[in-house]
């Protein structure tokens, strides 16, 4: 048995542990996702799958923190525990998603017909820019 006090006079360490485990699992799981999907084996991933799995990592970081994952969990039903960690990574999850979808550029350009200002291509902007339209 652990003397009293011990993990309480650690937590700072072990809360750093998990938070460098935690980076270590999402930089790890981008490299594996991006060298299944384009089949790299040099590992010379791009520059901005670079920055989105930086960004990934800050995200993974602030959500968690934000939703009390570093804390201690002694006290808490394991059903508790799960909704926690569930409802951070869907949190991380959307919000990079939203980035995504607002940084993505389209193949054709982007289209300024409609007030909107949606990312898409239609006939009269491709002819204006001299390439055939992206539907």
């Amino acid at each position: 048995m652990l003397p009293r006090g011990l993990l309480q006079e650690y937590a700072s360490v072990v809360s750093l542990v998990a938070r460098t485990f935690d980076v270590i699992c999402v930089v790890l799981g981008a490299v594996l996702a991006y060298v299944w999907r384009f089949g790299s084996h040099s590992f010379s991933i791009p520059t901005n799958y670079q920055m989105a799995i930086l960004l990934g990592v800050l995200l993974t970081l602030l959500c968690f923190s934000f939703l009390g994952i570093y804390r201690s969990w002694r006290g808490k039903s394991w059903l508790n525990q799960a909704q926690s960690v569930t409802l951070a990574w869907l949190s991380t999850v959307v919000i990079l998603i939203i980035i995504a979808f607002l940084t993505k550029t389209m193949p054709g350009g982007y289209c300024y017909c409609s007030d909107l200002r949606l990312p898409r291509s239609c006939e009269r902007c491709a002819r204006k820019a001299g390439t055939t339209g992206v539907s």
